[in-house]
Order: C-alpha cells, then sequence, then structure tokens
C-alpha cells in the first residue's frame, strides 16, 4: 500500500491542476482545456482517500467519525471564510436580487448540495455563469459526496470480503461507473457535468492504484512521469467547452494522473522545486479564491490586463487563506461523541447555511428599491410549448402549429425566434394566417453547417425538420431570427458563444464561424425564395449588458425608480452598433439582394444615445437579450408591414 508521508508528484500534480484551472477561467481561449485540472483533483482525492482508509483498516486504527473530521477540518474553514467574505462584500457592491442568489448558492455551497443547484440552474436561460461567485464549489460538493459515501462502502467490502475479492469489486465498480458516466453524458449532458454517480469513476480510478500498486524501474517511473504530465497538459490544448465531458476524452487527463501516481517520481526539479510546492500546498485556497476574482472582473466588464493582475491576485488571496486560515490550528473532538458538539467548523457552517437560507428569502435592502409589479411579472420567459421540445419536434412536426388561416407563416429559429411567439400569434389571428413554429435554444436556421456543441445533433435535426415540412406546406412568408452574434462573437467580453462549424462538424475560429453562419442562413434562404416564399430576417435586438431586473434595481433615486436613470444604465446605442454591425453587415452583405426583407428592431428600442431595457410599467426584456411579451409587441408594426407586402 501506498506510504502517505508527503510526496512531491503529488503537490506538483495539486499545483499543475490549480495552475490550468485558473488559466483556463481567466482565459478561456487560449486554455480551452483546463477545466481538466477539476479531473486531476478527482483522481488524487479518490486515491489519497483509499490510501488513508484502507492503511487504517489494515492497522485496525480508522475511525470512521475521525476521518470525517480530519476531513472537515481540512476543507470547511477556507470555504466559510470565503463564503462569509462574498455575503458581506455583497452587502456592497450587488443589488437585492443577486444578493439573494449570492445567498442560495452560499447555503448550498456550505451544506455541499451547490453541485445539485447548480445542475437545477443550468440550461439555456441559465444566468451566466461567469456572474455566479460560488459556482466552482460543484467540485467541492462532489468531492465531499464522495467522501461521504465512499469510505462507509470501503470498510464494509474490507470488513466482509477478502483483498483479492474486494479488488475485484473495485474494478467492477469503476468500469460500470465509466461506462454509466459516458452514457449519461451523451443523452444529459449537464447531468453528467455535476453529479457524483458520473464523476466518481474518476475518484474510483485513483482508488485503483491502491489496491494494484504496479512497480516499475526508475527509468519507466520517470519516462511515466514526463508521460502523464504532459498527457495533462495537452488535454488543456485539444478540448474545450464544446467536448463532451465527462466522457471517452476524459480518460486522458485521469489515465495521465494515474501514470504520474504510478511513478512516485520525486527527483525531478519540475515537482521538487520552490514555486511548485508553495503553489501545491496553497492550490485548495488558490482554487476557491479564483472564482470570484474572475466574476468581479467580468462584472465590471475589465480590459485584459486586469486578468493577468487577477491572476496575481488569486495567486495572493491562495496563500493569505493557507497562511491564516488551513494552517491555523483548530482544536478537534477526540471522539465521536463530540463530533457535533464543539466541532467548531460544523456549527459555523450551520449558522452560514440557515443565515444564508434568511438572505435568500430576505435579500437586505429590498425594501428600498419598490419596483412596480407590472416590472416584475414583465420579466418572464414567453411560454411556448414546441421551444426546446426535443420529443414534440420529433414525433409530430403539425403539433407546432400555433393558429390557423387560410395565408400560412413559419417562424424558424433559436431562443430570439421563441421571444417573437406572442406578437406573430396575435397577428395571424387578427390576419388569417396559419402560424407553424419551430425552434431550440443555441440552434440558428442553417443548413449546410453545423454547430458545434455537445447535442449538435439535435440542431441538424431540426433544421432538416423545416425542409421537410416546407416539401409538404408551401409557406407564404418565412421569418428567421436568432441571436447571431451567439454564433460570431459571444457576448460582450468575447465569451459564452457557440461556434459554427462546417457540415461535419469541424471546429473554426470566430471568423470561420461567422462565415460558415453567414453562408448556413444565405443557403436556408435560397431554399425558400427558389419556391416562392417571402422571408423575413429579423436582425437582433440590443443586447443588454446585465440582467433587467439588476439594471431596474441601479435606477432607483431616493427610493423612486427614474426612467432616466434606467435609460442610461442600459446599453448605449454605440455599445449596441459596435458590437453586431460586423455580423449584421456579413449577413446582410450574403443576403440582402432582393430575397429577403430585413426587419431590424433597433429603431424601435434604441434613440440617438440609449437602448432602454424598458420603462417604469414594463420591462421590455427578461435577460439580458430576449424580448418580453411586452417588449416583442412593440415590434408589431414591423411585422404587420412585412406580413402586408
Amino acid at each position: 500500500m501506498s506510504e502517505l508521508n508527503f510526496r512531491y508528484d503529488i503537490n506538483a500534480l495539486r499545483a499543475l491542476a490549480v495552475v490550468i484551472v485558473v488559466l483556463f477561467h481567466f482565459f478561456p481561449t487560449s486554455f480551452s482545456g483546463g477545466f481538466a485540472g477539476v479531473d486531476v483533483f478527482f483522481v488524487l482525492s479518490g486515491y489519497l482517500m483509499t490510501a488513508i482508509v484502507v492503511k487504517g483498516v489494515k492497522s485496525g486504527s480508522f475511525s470512521l467519525s475521525l476521518f470525517y473530521i480530519s476531513r472537515i477540518f481540512r476543507i470547511f474553514p477556507a470555504l466559510l471564510v470565503l463564503v462569509l467574505v462574498l455575503l458581506i462584500l455583497g452587502l456592497f457592491i450587488l443589488d437585492p436580487n443577486e444578493y439573494s442568489l449570492l445567498a442560495k448558492h452560499s447555503a448550498s455551497s456550505v451544506s455541499f448540495i451547490s453541485n445539485f443547484v447548480y445542475w437545477l440552474e443550468s440550461g439555456y436561460f441559465d444566468q451566466d455563469s461567469r456572474s455566479k461567485f460560488l459556482l466552482h464549489t460543484w467540485s467541492l460538493s462532489v468531492e465531499w459526496q464522495f467522501y461521504i459515501i465512499y469510505p462507509l462502502l470501503l470498510r464494509f467490502f474490507l470488513s466482509k470480503f477478502s483483498i483479492f475479492n474486494v479488488k475485484k469489486l473495485i474494478l467492477i465498480i469503476f468500469l460500470f461507473l465509466f461506462v454509466f458516466s459516458i452514457y449519461t453524458s451523451s443523452n444529459w449532458s449537464s447531468l453528467s457535468y455535476f453529479m457524483l454517480p458520473t464523476r466518481a469513476w474518476e475518484m474510483v480510478a485513483g482508488s485503483l492504484l491502491c489496491f494494484y500498486p504496479i512497480k516499475f524501474t526508475p527509468t519507466t517511473n520517470r519516462f511515466l512521469f514526463y508521460t502523464g504530465s504532459i498527457g495533462i497538459l495537452v488535454t488543456t490544448l485539444i478540448v474545450d467547452e464544446s467536448s463532451t465531458w465527462p466522457g471517452i476524452v476524459t480518460l486522458l487527463p485521469v489515465l495521465s494522473t494515474m501514470l504520474v501516481l504510478i511513478a512516485g517520481y520525486q527527483s525531478s526539479v519540475l515537482v521538487d522545486n520552490r514555486v511548485t510546492f508553495y503553489l501545491g500546498q496553497w492550490s485548495y485556497s488558490i482554487y476557491l479564491w479564483h472564482w470570484p476574482v474572475v466574476v468581479f472582473i467580468e462584472r465590471y466588464n475589465l480590459n485584459i490586463k486586469y486578468y493577468f493582475f487577477g491572476v496575481i491576485i488569486s495567486v495572493f488571496f491562495g496563500f493569505l487563506s493557507y497562511r491564516f486560515i488551513e494552517s491555523y490550528k483548530i482544536s478537534k473532538p477526540k471522539s465521536s461523541f463530540s463530533f457535533f458538539v464543539g466541532n467548531k467548523p460544523i456549527l459555523l457552517s450551520l449558522l452560514l447555511f440557515f443565515s444564508s437560507l434568511v438572505l435568500y428569502k430576505y435579500p437586505p435592502l429590498v425594501a428600498f428599491y419598490p419596483i412596480p409589479d407590472s416590472v416584475v411579472s414583465s420579466i418572464s420567459k414567453t411560454p411556448a410549448p414546441c421551444f426546446n421540445n426535443k420529443a414534440l419536434l420529433i414525433k409530430d412536426i403539425q403539433n407546432c402549429k400555433i393558429s390557423d388561416g387560410s395565408k400560412s407563416l413559419l417562424l424558424i429559429g433559436d431562443s430570439h425566434a421563441n421571444s417573437l411567439v406572442p406578437v406573430l400569434e396575435d397577428l395571424s389571428k387578427d390576419n388569417d394566417f396559419s402560424l407553424y413554429y419551430i425552434g431550440m435554444g443555441g440552434c440558428p436556421p442553417i443548413i449546410n453547417s453545423m454547430t458545434i456543441r455537445k447535442d449538435s445533433s439535435v440542431c441538424s435535426h431540426l433544421n432538416k425538420l423545416v425542409l421537410s415540412l416546407i416539401e409538404v406546406e408551401k409557406f407564404d412568408y418565412i421569418v428567421l431570427a436568432s441571436r447571431w452574434t451567439y454564433y460570431s462573437e459571444g457576448n460582450y467580453s468575447g465569451a459564452d458563444m457557440v461556434y459554427i462549424g462546417d457540415p461535419l462538424g469541424n471546429s473554426a475560429d470566430k471568423v470561420q464561424s461567422q462565415k460558415n453562419l453567414v453562408a448556413g442562413v444565405g443557403d436556408f434562404v435560397e431554399r425558400f425564395y427558389s419556391d416562392g416564399m417571402k422571408v423575413g430576417l429579423v436582425l437582433q435586438v440590443p443586447m443588454q449588458k446585465r440582467l433587467p431586473i439588476s439594471l431596474y434595481y441601479d435606477s432607483f433615486t431616493d427610493y423612486k425608480l427614474s426612467a432616466e436613470r434606467l435609460r442610461i444604465n442600459s446599453v448605449s446605442y454605440k455599445d449596441h452598433i459596435d458590437f453586431q454591425s460586423a455580423t449584421n453587415l456579413a449577413l446582410l452583405e450574403e443576403l440582402d439582394d432582393g430575397k429577403i426583407v430585413v426587419i431590424d428592431p433597433t429603431s424601435t428600442f434604441c434613440d440617438e444615445r440609449y437602448c432602454p431595457v424598458g420603462n417604469n410599467v414594463h420591462s421590455y426584456y427578461f435577460d439580458e437579450d430576449h424580448l418580453s411579451e411586452q417588449g416583442a409587441s412593440l415590434l408589431k408594426t414591423k411585422f404587420s408591414d412585412f406580413l402586408s407586402e
């Protein structure tokens, strides 16, 4: 069994893992696969935990309660201090809505169920992940859930079966969990990413090394060490957020980490130097603090130089946390009886948990922001039974017929098209139109190009359904609507982008993605135009930089909502035009040749300086870029003019 003495190679793996995670979060385009650092941590956790449990059981000294106490005193203090600091800081920089969300996430983090919360929040309309201060704690929740379950399982196995049979059981568990993870990732990617059952195989992989120790010559160990290290680094360059994860390719960082552990290589200057030593020692605290720093920089739209500064700040905060919190000696309970009584980390965790729940339900200062009920009620998604309903679309496209009439209209696109359903439904009913709607979040109306995402086949299938439908139903009018910059620019900071590849789904950079988008839309339009259908292309609505509710909260003066402050807080006309001009120009150069009618929302939503998010009665948006029903209704005249041509 492996010894538990200090190992420079394990410390170096911690350092490498936290470095690539931090670099990925600060520079996602340059280190696109840096999220694999979390997988390195998972393998390490499984290995070290199993070594502790098995050694203790063999010697007869293992105590489950003392094991949990040891883990609590290792993990809780630094996390609790981070949460407490954020809750205090949030009082000064967050509005009530943002603070309520932080409090919710704080409660889930200190109770180690945040992976469930973030999975339930995940989805196309999820708030931008880079605005959630505690998003990174999902991995700590997964690890802690593993710490609770796996030692119980190991102790039971070791007490009931021979070591030979235990080794076989652990191997079977690993294989089952791996296959289960692959299957789940291909069908429910968000669930698979956040949940323990689909992540546990990575920790069990580390556990396997304790049951199947392998010895090699020093020369071979050196080769394994460098091979494993290079494998981890290669992962950061060859995978990205569109990769199915966890998936087959996750074996690369997992097996690479296992190779480094098998090698046990201690003499390399790469593992035994002061920089690696301290980064490894501070790795947990650096991991805790780096993500809130990222969110803070994103929140204030700071430029690139602050990202470099953010890395330094993260390491500095990590050092402070390690020096004054992790290294602080707290008296531990001596027995199972005192596991809860006198256990300061657990008591503080419970205090923070219940306090966070109260703050979530009753965010401070909310009474000073009396937002009108009509505004609050207008900030809501547009219901549409066919939107994002894969089963319904695949089963019978006719179910997506919204109204009946002698003329016909087909609305196609992503969620921006979904926002237009209410206004087009009203117009269709008033003007004797049959309205059909086909839409899926993150699926632009394109053919001969493919979205590069985990479920790209859904988008391809959706657009093929459109082609099959127009063979049967000859529509008088077609409306194409989409968040076009989602596939060419991302958001204002250049992140949060779905790339458009070639027909085979091969990857593309931003420039090529825009070309593929424009070509794909052009091919779609050509099919409609050749069949004599009139096509309307809806340019993208102005995209706000913050959630509507936050903009409203920031627009109070003397406890009264100021329409002028709301206007000024909204995205500026210049920023809107600068952001969308390249994409719009490319689309219009490709399409504006008499084959389409351009429907531009800019004149409806913008004045000469700003594009207001709403007024004192209604919000025009339900998030940063999707129109509310009240907002969409403002386009009624433009659509009426189009349908009258």
